[in-house]
């Protein structure tokens, strides 16, 4: 079962030392938390489990099968002691909304008719403030707040709901009319300013790491439920809060044969050209346009002057960040979506994309694109391990998302945490036993005083063996990027096998936790450049 100590013991005793000094939950005045805030946030989590546990736990709950929508005036004025107000106009919507301060709890009461999983949905607003140039702008904080089903916290990562906010950037226009970047006096493309984009949005609750590919599912019972939420940072509006039933995406196969009995051909069009380096929309004020000189191919390029040619790297690494661009396709038809790529940053494996049309998933697959390590530039089409996807596109606009994700890393992650978090337990029993150095001649009886711990110390070496397999499957041949995992199995084996290792042993095992630790976050992050994309007939050559 998944546990939910992953902190190293110095992060602990530093955030436990500012939980001494600071109330829990202290959050500023200017719509904003401190550090400490989630320092204390940090050691409070240890009284929750994992979502995965608790999906454990209601593995025999159906699916709700009805959607509840809850306005966001409709608010249960007994259970909020935030200072919400209501608010209309906002961003030209003439329907009334809440606004709800970062201090206290906002809480919604309504009525489920079938017991059962639900998704949640929000919608919501960034609240504004005017820039030091006049125009609107907000905080490039994310919205964060705690989301509560009852009066709990149903499992640990309800504590960490990040709501994005969308940006774009102050862009020129060329002579052609494409959007460029002001230049400096000789003529390098400087940084673009961040411009706001103000809007509602509409979330449906995820976990944000996207160890879990979909949405949040929320048991509640029949009968009245309570939704709170907890400010940690920034203020926001509510417009509605929606309770759903969940929807199972098709795979890429059911598509498939949906575009064949209706007829769908491959698109009879030119190739539609998108810059990159010009996005719609960002959700992450670090992902700003860069430059390429590696490549003499990368658009646009000069021998004398920057020209901002490329987005990501390493500042689009965060899982659950996304860009966006608009396209306009003239005929109905099958496209191919390609990219120009360079994924060089994470040796031995790929990173991943999510991909939303139009902001639907169009298959589930569709979760999982991935993008192979290599040094220099590739293209190729939008794709899983098995499939270059093709997308059926009717003839206007379009809007196409790229989120980070771990995507078909996310259940191997899950696993190599929990085994971090047995062998944490483990050590901690052992030293119960020998205190943190013990003595490497003496005979501690392992296997007599406890059989459980080294059985499972040896179970772990097993997993970490079977990971490292089903890594090397994944990547088509042994990869680089498991030496951590290897190092840890011959120490885990020969502690598992001989007892005589075990003492000696005991402090290389505490390193191989921490070990695992850092491996996990460092698979997390999903660097990924984009020179160009190129939406096109299946039919057509690539680039």
């Amino acid at each position: 079962m998944m546990k939910t100590k992953r902190l190293l013991t110095s992060v602990l005793a530093g955030a436990m030392v500012l939980a001494s000094a600071i109330p829990v939950f202290a959050a500023e005045t200017d719509g904003t938390s401190d550090s400490n805030t989630s320092a204390v946030a940090t050691v409070n989590s240890f009284d929750f489990i994992s979502y995965g546990d608790y999906l454990a736990k209601y593995e025999s709950a159906e699916n709700g099968k009805k959607t509840i929508e809850i306005k966001g005036t409709d608010y249960d004025a007994d259970g909020t002691d935030a200072a919400v107000s209501e608010a209309k106009n906002v961003y030209g919507d003439k329907e009334a909304c809440l606004l709800v301060p970062v201090d206290g709890t906002a809480q919604w009461k309504f009525e489920i008719p079938d017991a059962g999983l639900y998704n949640i949905e929000i919608v919501y607003a960034a609240v504004t403030k005017e820039g030091s140039n006049g125009e609107t702008t907000s905080s490039t904080n994310n919205i964060e707040r705690i989301l509560n089903v009852n009066g709990e916290v149903p499992f640990l990562e309800s504590r960490h709901i990040a709501l994005k906010k969308s940006w774009s950037f102050n862009y020129t226009e060329n002579e052609d009319g494409e959007l460029r970047f002001e230049t400096d006096g000789i003529g390098n493309e400087l940084r673009p300013t961040l411009k706001f984009i103000g809007g509602w949005e509409d979330l449906t609750l995820f976990d944000t790491s996207t160890y879990y590919a979909e949405p949040f599912l929320y048991y509640f019972s029949k009968g009245e439920n309570t939704i709170s939420l907890y400010g940690i940072r920034e203020d926001m509006y509510i417009k509605e809060i929606i309770v759903k039933a969940p929807e199972a995406l098709p795979s890429y196969a059911d598509v498939l044969k949906e575009y064949s009995s209706k007829g769908y051909a491959a698109a009879d069009a030119e190739p539609i050209y998108i810059n990159a380096e010009t996005p719609a929309v960002v959700s992450s004020s670090t992902i700003t346009p860069g430059y390429d000189r590696s490549s003499a191919i990368s658009e646009p390029q000069s021998a004398t002057t920057i020209k901002r040619n490329i987005i990501g790297g390493t500042n689009w690494t965060n899982t659950s960040d996304y860009v966006k661009y608009n396209f306009t396709v003239e005929r109905d038809g099958l496209y191919s979506i390609v990219l120009r790529y360079k994924q060089d940053s994470v040796p031995g494996v790929f990173v991943s994309r999510a991909v939303m049309i139009d902001g639907e998933y169009p298959f589930a697959e569709a979760k999982n694109c991935r993008f192979d390590y290599k040094q220099d530039w590739q293209v190729g089409p939008l794709a899983d391990s098995e499939n270059e996807f093709q997308f059926y596109l009717s003839a206007g606009e379009h809007e196409i998302t790229l989120t980070a994700t771990v995507g078909e890393f996310g259940e191997i992650l899950t696993r190599v945490n929990d085994i971090s978090d047995q062998l944490n337990d483990d050590y901690l029993q052992i030293v119960k036993l020998t205190g943190a150095y013990p003595d490497d001649t003496r005979d501690y009886g392992f296997s007599r005083v406890m059989p459980d711990v080294i059985r499972n110390i040896a179970r772990c070496a097993d997993d970490l063996q079977d990971i490292v397999d089903t890594i090397g499957e994944m990547s088509g041949g042994k990869s680089q990027n498991t030496s951590t995992l290897e190092t840890a199995i011959l120490t885990l084996r020969a502690m598992g096998e001989s007892e005589r290792s075990i003492a000696e042993n005991l402090s290389v095992m505490k390193s191989h936790v921490s070990s695992l630790s850092s491996w996990c976050s460092d698979l997390t992050s999903q660097p990924l450049q984009i020179d160009y994309i190129m939406v096109q007939s299946p039919d057509a050559e690539l680039p």
